[in-house]
């Protein structure tokens, strides 16, 4: 009788921790367009793969974005005014707005996003949209952060290997050095 309880706790335990539903992160992304901003005929329709059109030339800011953890963002235009956004896997030609793109957004879409480093660029739907601070906000599994990540610090056994390797090419020097005074 005992097995048979402990079995069924364990797996209430399994099912109830598979159930779970993992926290969603909240990260917003800002550009911010001036009069000396880089400009682009292209128009931000949501989509992925992207839907870009073709408008009168206006102003856009790229950053780099990393994006911890793979999975589905819910990705929303947070204003203040009407922006079009969009993602690119590598570097944003603003001549070839659809190259490298992977998502665009208009207004409130899902975008499946892996782990990684992306270019984002953001800034006003159409020209004569004023120059400001544009924001998008992601919502999902892991954060969305502007820049590159950090470059990994070396663990402790790394450290390790990296200190045998140096005192075993010492010992080799030092032998070959003796050997060359005795020999």
């Amino acid at each position: 009788m005992k097995t048979i309880i402990s079995g069924a706790v364990a797996a209430l335990a399994v099912l109830t921790f598979a159930g779970a539903s993992q926290a969603q992160v909240v990260s917003n992304i800002t550009v911010t367009t001036t009069g000396a901003s880089p400009t682009t005929t292209a128009i931000y329709a949501s989509g992925q793969p992207c839907v870009v059109g073709s408008t009168a030339a206006h102003a856009i800011e790229s950053v780099t974005v990393t994006v911890s953890t793979t999975g589905a963002y819910t990705v929303t235009d947070m204003g203040p005014s009407d922006g079009g956004y969009a993602i690119y896997n590598g570097a944003f030609n603003p001549a070839a707005p659809a190259t490298n793109c992977i998502a665009s957004n208009d207004t409130a879409v899902v975008w499946t996003l892996t782990a990684g480093t992306y270019t984002f660029v953001g800034g006003p739907w159409v020209n004569g949209s004023p120059n400001g601070p544009y924001t998008m906000r992601f919502n999902g599994p892991g954060t969305v952060t502007l820049g590159a990540p950090p470059a990994p610090v070396p663990t402790l056994s790394e450290w390790a290997m990296i200190l045998l390797g140096l005192m075993l090419a010492g010992g080799a020097a030092l032998h070959l050095q003796r050997r060359r005074a005795f020999g």
